[in-house]
This record gives structure tokens, sequence and C-alpha cells, in this order.
């Protein structure tokens, strides 16, 4: 197995990893962890993506322009289900925030 291939597992074994760990924090109402995990997940298989066209980035916004660049304006990547998704995890984190401002209120 070459390097390329080795990191693209490796990054595509800690993008599965992140999804059980946001699923089991889901399960377990433990929703910020849950959000937390959700993105992880996305943004290490955005690298492994990103690591078999041989781009490297570690920075997260780097990562969000190179994916852009590369899958979704080629339209590899459908943009419509990128969108959906950031703006699913938007709502989420405003759901989740309003939770914890009411729970915090009333403690």
């Amino acid at each position: 197995m070459n390097k390329r291939t080795e990191i693209i597992n490796y990054r595509l074994k800690k993008a599965h990893e992140e999804l059980n760990n946001a699923k089991l924090s889901l399960d377990n109402e433990l929703y910020s962890s849950s959000l937390s995990a959700s993105y992880y997940a996305i943004f290490h298989a955005a690298r492994a993506l990103l690591a078999a066209e041989s781009i490297v980035s570690k920075k997260h916004s780097s990562v969000i322009y190179l994916f852009s660049e590369h899958f979704i304006k080629p339209g590899i990547v459908n943009k419509n289900i990128v969108k959906s998704l950031v703006l699913h995890l938007k709502c989420e984190l405003k759901v989740i925030m309003r939770i914890y401002s009411i729970l915090t209120i009333k403690m």
C-alpha cells in the first residue's frame, strides 16, 4: 500500500469513528458532542477525498475552500447536497443552543 492510500484510509477511518461518536452521542442526548463529531466526520471525509487528488490541507477553512474548488464547482459533488447539510447543521446548532439556554435559565 502506498503512502497516499494509507493517508486516505486513515482519514476515512477517522471519519467513520467520528460518525460513530456522533451516533452514540445523539443516542445519549449529548447533542453538542453529536454535532461536533458530525462536523469532524465530514471534515475527515473531505480531507480523504482531497488526499485522493493529492491535495493536502490541515486548516478547516482551506479544506472547505479546496473541497469546493475541486469537487463542488466541477459538479463532482452536488452543491445542493452540501448546502442542505450545512443548513441542517446550522439549524441543529440553533436548536441545541436554544434548548441549552432554556435549561440554563431553569436551573
